[in-house]
């Protein structure tokens, strides 16, 4: 799913419907939680993409009846507390729905969140030229070369070259998970991710966090990270007094992380969520 300008949200599967235009006119998406039919989007519009296999695909953009029946049929289901936690790009998406009006959190967890992206000057200038591609559909193509071999599938990367956990075990654990089920996996960095993903952040910027942040917050800083930058996202939180910050000496996945990592993390949301 890709969310932008705080709300609409791209659906991206792999085939075109055939009734597109009478799916535009009438259709819904349903979504199936828990066997139950509890979300209806309307289907606003439906485009084609390249996948970043190369493969045919669409994107199909729906309103924003998510927010709406998390509002009215979660809050009846559930009893609060409502905690939210997120991770990567999971905590950049939560960091929105945080700041919105829609918002309905009693606390939160942002876990070396997308708040900010590691990328320099010429990097953010290449992204700009290529997303002139999403425009023409081209949103999908690949910005980076996948460990994807079409006869024998993922193919198994260096531990020692990743940039998100220190734990081996954990680190290849992942692959074998991929290994035995392919669909699961992500083919690469694309030029449309890339494009929303330093919108998203560069948006993030301009935002005045010691106003419009009205929910008690934990920042689980990484410092180590390679792809988030530390520094700026304790910046730009930290400038509500409702953020609490603590640092922990490790990679991007720090639920991935070693034991010992991991229980630090585990020790600062316990005590976050007690108090």
């Amino acid at each position: 799913m890709l969310f932008e300008n705080y709300g609409a949200i791209v659906h991206t599967t792999r085939n075109m419907p055939k009734q597109k235009a009478d799916l535009i006119k009438t259709g819904s998406m349903y979504w199936i939680i828990q066997r139950n039919v509890l979300v209806r989007q309307k289907i606003l519009d439906i485009k084609p993409v390249i996948r970043s296999d190369g493969s045919k695909g669409c994107e199909i953009e729906l309103d924003q009846d998510l927010i709406k029946v998390m509002n009215e049929c979660f809050k009846e289901k559930c009893s609060p507390p409502f905690i939210g936690f997120g991770h990567s790009m999971g905590g950049c998406l939560l960091a929105s729905y945080l700041i919105s009006e829609q918002n309905c959190l009693d606390k939160c967890i942002l876990c070396a969140p997308m708040i900010s992206v590691r990328a320099n000057a010429v990097s953010r200038r290449l992204v700009k030229i290529l997303g002139v591609l999403d425009i023409f559909g081209f949103g999908s193509f690949p910005m980076q070369k996948p460990s994807w071999n079409e006869k024998m599938g993922w193919q198994e990367e260096s531990f020692e070259d990743n940039a998100l956990t220190t734990d081996e075990d954990r680190f290849k654990r992942t692959f074998h998970l991929l290994e035995k089920f392919p669909e699961l996996g992500v083919k690469g960095i694309t030029v449309g991710w890339l494009k929303h993903a330093l919108k998203r952040t560069n948006d993030f910027k301009q935002i005045n966090w010691g106003d419009e942040l009205q929910t008690p917050l934990l920042l689980l800083d990484a410092t180590q990270d390679k792809l988030v930058n530390s520094q700026l996202n304790k910046e730009l939180l930290s400038q509500s007094n409702l953020t609490k910050v603590v640092s922990i000496e490790a990679q991007h996945e720090i639920m991935m992380e070693q034991d010992q990592i991991r229980a630090a993390a585990w020790k600062a949301i316990d005590n976050f969520l007690s108090s």
